[in-house]
């Protein structure tokens, strides 16, 4: 359930020149930021997600092979994919994205991956992967396969940053990082807090106008 509670106050938004805001539903996760880019459509980014400058994501299909290409005639799985999941796009925690990375609707970007700068990415990429290129290919894995299934076992996204931090700045390996967290006590997690912005209106590129009514949704 989701409860809604109004804020006393406003806020703004600036960006810098060239981003691009169109009609979008956009989810981002606790410490996540975006430097610069286009988001189009629907998409979800969750936790400590580190994104570039440049980016594009949610890139419209078109088929070639169809007697048109307009997106309007297509019957691509996208638009199955888009409608079941909600998002379009949807990057998972901790996930690493270089400047000017292109990211095709219908893709997921699995925890703890990377995306190489100037890379385009048309098929999901694996939890823990790192790919890059046009198209993106994974080039190898940041760790090996016990050491991610621990890590996606953890839940270490959960706990609060403040009790992270020790564990995750420390000279500690993987393995010990990871026994740490799970020592971490199951009740310190942090909880999900979005915030939804209303009555947004853009001005022109490098400002955006006064936002009325925000709001606090809590999972």
């Amino acid at each position: 359930m989701i409860n809604i509670n109004p804020l006393p106050y406003s806020g703004i938004i600036i960006t810098e020149d060239n981003v691009g805001i169109t009609n979008i539903e956009l989810i981002i996760g606790l410490h996540s930021y975006i430097n610069s880019g286009f988001v189009r459509s629907r998409v979800k980014i969750g936790r400590y997600c580190s994104i570039g400058r440049n980016i594009d994501f949610g890139l419209g299909i078109h088929d070639v092979d169809n007697l048109s290409t307009h997106s309007f005639f297509s019957n691509r799985d996208i638009y199955h994919f888009c409608h079941q999941s909600h998002y379009c796009v949807i990057l998972s925690h901790d996930v690493w994205i270089g400047d000017g990375v292109f990211i095709k609707q219908g893709v997921t970007i699995g925890t703890g991956a990377v995306v190489g700068a100037i890379s385009v990415c048309t098929k999901d990429i694996p939890p823990y992967a790192i790919a890059c290129g046009s198209p993106a290919r994974i080039i190898r894995y940041r760790f090996k396969d016990d050491i991610i299934s621990k890590l996606l076992q953890s839940k270490w996204l959960d706990k609060y940053v403040n009790m992270l931090a020790p564990i995750l700045k420390s000279d500690m390996s993987i393995e010990e990082k990871i026994s740490e967290v799970n020592k971490i006590d199951a009740q310190s997690i942090e909880s999900y807090h979005f915030f939804q912005f209303k009555n947004r209106q853009i001005i022109r590129k490098g400002c955006i106008g006064s936002l009325e009514n925000m709001y606090e949704t809590k999972n």
